[in-house]
């Protein structure tokens, strides 16, 4: 496991640090950058406190940046936040995780406008806070939850990810795009009582794409 860790890692870096690299011509070049926020369903899959079929509704964030090979393949990473979790299936109260995320992944564009395009890569996750909200019922009794549970859940997520997404040109310079995509957890995010828990989830995102490079 902890190679497997390390080559996310890797992986996560070399794509990354892929997209720094300074254009000086039309391909490759660090084309646009942009930002993308909007909302989903997550879930963590295990046989104990959650139901793979139960999922929270949460939000994420995410600046982009996008480096092109060519017209039609890019590579597209960025530094932003996502929250996950799920409801716990026993007590009426719900798990959140709030993570520190970084994407990596290929995206190959169709037509021309508007365009067309699939993605598949991996992400990485730092988790920055994780806390169970609502109520705990035992029979007639109801208990107020709101408590830090940090401490039961591994710091580090890794998953993989696979999408499509539909971009509508608004000006020259600026585009508008829709994008729906799924992530996979790969890693262990905890293994209370023996139990391995990961991360899953859809998202549904929009955002915008400006070129500073050529169009």
């Amino acid at each position: 496991m902890l190679r497997i860790t390390h080559t996310f890692l890797f992986l996560l870096l070399f794509f990354t640090l892929g997209e720094l690299y300074v254009f000086s011509q039309k391909h490759p070049q660090l084309q646009t950058i942009g930002i993308k926020a909007g909302g989903g369903l997550y879930g963590i899959s295990g046989d104990g406190n959650y139901d793979d079929f139960d999922k929270n509704l949460s939000l994420h964030f995410l600046p982009l940046m996008n480096f092109s090979f060519s017209d039609d393949l890019h590579l597209c990473s960025g530094i932003g936040f996502e929250m996950k979790g799920a409801p716990n299936k026993i007590f009426n109260y719900n798990t959140r995780l709030s993570y520190f995320v970084i994407p990596a992944y290929g995206k190959y564009l169709f037509n021309k406008n508007p365009r067309f395009y699939v993605l598949a890569g991996i992400y990485g996750g730092y988790l920055l806070a994780a806390v169970e909200k609502g109520e705990m019922k035992i029979g007639p009794d109801v208990t107020p939850v709101d408590r830090n549970v940090l401490d039961d859940f591994r710091r580090l997520d890794l998953g993989v990810t696979a999408g499509a997404g539909y971009i509508i040109r608004l000006r020259f310079e600026l585009d508008f795009f829709v994008e729906l995509k799924t992530n996979i957890g790969v890693l262990d995010i905890s293994s209370l009582d023996g139990i391995k828990y990961r991360n899953y989830g859809y998202s549904l995102s929009l955002g915008y794409l400006y070129y500073i490079g050529f169009r």
